[in-house]
Order: structure tokens, then C-alpha cells, then sequence
């Protein structure tokens, strides 16, 4: 038997039993209407991890080029370090 209202069974929410087809109109209808809302929402929430994860990549990127760019400072220090001392040894 039915109140009309919804009910939670094992955490979810179900619609109302139907006891007359004007009353299981009038339910199919709202539970239509609950489960639009949720999919609106639920696509909300999509897209706002969308551009959470969009702006995780810039910045992501921006960091490898950062890397990339101490790499070939600390490899170019290296190796001009390394060329002074051979030209050094190389000379006396």
C-alpha cells in the first residue's frame, strides 16, 4: 500500500506504488520530473569537473614546460662547466 510520497528503499528513492491510473499519472509524472531535475543536475556537476580537470591539464603542462626548461639549464651549466675544465686542463 501507498501514501503517495516517495520512499527511500536501501538508500535510493523509489516512486509511490500505483493504486489508480489518474494517481499513477499524476506519480509517473512527478517521478519524470524528479529524475530530469536529477540528470540536470548531475550534468552540472559533470561539466564543473569538465573544467576542474581542463585547468589540472593547463597547468599540468605548464609545469612540464618549467621542467623541460631547468633540465636544459642544468644540462647546459653541466656541460659548459665540463668544457672550461678541459679547455683548462687542455691549456696547462
Amino acid at each position: 500500500m501507498s501514501d503517495g510520497h516517495y520512499h527511500f528503499v536501501n538508500s535510493k528513492l523509489v516512486p509511490p506504488q500505483q493504486q489508480s491510473s489518474n494517481n499513477n499519472n499524476e506519480d509517473w509524472s512527478r517521478w519524470s520530473m524528479y529524475v530530469l531535475r536529477e540528470l540536470d543536475r548531475q550534468n552540472n556537476n559533470l561539466e564543473s569537473l569538465r573544467k576542474v580537470v581542463s585547468e589540472q591539464n593547463v597547468a599540468i603542462a605548464k609545469l612540464n614546460v618549467k621542467a623541460g626548461i631547468w633540465g636544459i639549464m642544468g644540462g647546459a651549466i653541466s656541460g659548459l662547466v665540463a668544457l672550461i675544465m678541459w679547455f683548462m686542463k687542455s691549456q696547462g
